[in-house]
């Protein structure tokens, strides 16, 4: 018995239009962009046809599972270097902080690295030179709030330059905080810097990605190229290098926890930023007191400033000068610096009070004062010192200006304008030892 099928034009159009949707479909890929990783994508095709007048279907369908795409990526808001005060403990001064995104389309662990920059500049910060901090704690720390602040309960990571597993793991788009804070010497001078890179890599319970499965090669790690199974999830590294010098990932080998100050690379499982503290040392102040003159040994100095042979003393009656100097060594300009000073109650009427005092108070030529470790000499204009008067010289040395005692007597607001690294500026004043006699 034979059999003969007649198709027809129309189910031949048919079954071409439908080879056609099946090479279609092979051809284009599916849009799994930012689809999770390990989603199974399932591909069904139906075909629709009729044999003599009867009506039949036939069906298949592919799978696919969405592989991990793994990328991680640095931020930092500093835009300038940090200020670090002499004298600062690392869990309670500034801090650097370090923002790190989970753009994976998974979940994943993280591992960092801090790796110490000693003199080394930060791209897009201020260019700075001198010697390294080198403090000898530093405080790296999971900052839960992200306000650069050690607070009670947050997460130590560790006290030193190395490499530091994150707890849990970092959900798609999810952002963690790493803050950084230093011990400062307190004798650290102004302009002393240090520069910070935090790496942060994809890792496996705690352990950094050495490799992807498409030849991408994290430092340290080994190549493997491996296929694309359907059914299995494979891992393809997806960071990319910014283009910085300092501020990318500098190579930084999880093996070893070591930088090799290598560029980044793209592909390779980590990626960073970079930032850093640079000391500022506050205006330096500092307050000189002598006798000028007591009622029974006279003048310390004579008319032209030059000392005397005489060494009085700070009896009653007796007139002392007060100097109070600020300093600026900091490299970095303060501006609206004023001085208040609330004067002893044992120290009265400023000026000539006393019966005894003469009409002239010689005063010193100049005055030298440690201020931040160094002498700094102040040179008065002793005419203008006289009674019930404060008298300053402001930092950018412009002619000394006179302003009367606010009440009690005290010097109140006294303007030493903008202090410029280098400058100096003073208040000077005479004031005499209570001589009120008790009943």
């Amino acid at each position: 018995m034979q059999y003969k099928f007649c198709l027809s034009s129309t189910f031949q159009r048919l079954c071409t239009w439908c080879a056609c949707l099946l090479l279609a479909a092979a051809a284009m890929p599916a849009l799994a962009d930012g689809t999770d990783s390990g989603t199974v994508v399932t591909n069904s095709v139906t075909m629709s046809f009729t044999v003599n007048s009867v009506n039949q279907t036939a069906n298949t369908s592919v799978d696919f599972t969405v592989d991990r795409k793994l990328r991680l990526d640095v931020t930092t808001p500093q835009t300038d270097w940090v200020s670090a005060v002499p004298g600062q403990v690392a869990t309670s001064g500034s801090s650097i902080q370090f923002v790190i995104t989970n753009n994976s389309n998974s979940a994943t662990d993280v591992v960092i690295g801090v790796i110490d920059q000693s003199l080394q500049q930060v791209d897009g910060f201020s260019t700075v030179g001198g010697t390294a901090i080198a403090p000898a704690t530093l405080n790296v720390w999971e900052d839960t709030n992200g306000d650069g602040v050690f607070d009670a309960g947050e997460n130590t990571l560790g006290v030193s330059a190395g490499s530091y597993a994150l707890t849990g793991t970092l959900a798609e788009d999810e952002q963690r905080t790493i803050s950084i804070s230093i011990d400062v010497a307190g004798g650290a001078g102004a302009d002393e810097y240090q520069a910070y890179t935090l790496v942060a890599a994809v890792a496996n319970a705690g352990t950094a990605l050495g490799n992807d499965d498409s030849g991408n090669i994290s430092p340290g790690g080994t190549a493997a190229n491996n296929p694309n199974l359907k059914d299995s999830v494979e891992i393809v590294f997806a960071d990319t290098f910014s283009g910085s010098v300092l501020g990318d990932d500098e190579g930084f080998n999880f093996n070893t926890s070591a930088g090799t100050n290598a560029d980044d690379a793209d592909f390779d499982g980590q990626a960073a930023n970079a930032s850093g503290f640079r000391t500022r040392v506050a205006l330096g102040i500092a307050k000189h007191v002598e006798v000028l003159w007591d009622p029974i040994t006279a003048n310390r100095y004579d008319g032209a400033g030059a000392a005397t042979a005489n060494n009085p003393k700070a009896i009653p009656g007796a007139l002392l000068l007060y100097i109070i100097g600020v300093s600026a060594n900091s490299g970095l300009d303060a501006t609206s610096v004023t001085i208040d000073d609330d004067i002893p109650e044992t120290l009265v009427d400023p000026g000539n009070t006393t019966a005894e005092a003469p009409a002239n108070i010689n005063m010193p030529a100049s005055v030298d004062i440690t201020i931040n470790g160094s002498p700094v000499t102040f040179t008065l204009d002793a005419a203008v010192v006289a009674n019930g008067e404060y008298h300053v010289q402001d930092c950018a040395g412009n002619a000394v200006t006179s302003s009367t005692f606010a009440a009690a007597p005290e010097v109140d607001d006294a303007d030493l304008g903008a202090c410029d690294d280098g400058d100096t500026g003073y208040v000077a004043y005479v004031v005499t030892v209570d001589d009120t006699v008790t009943p």
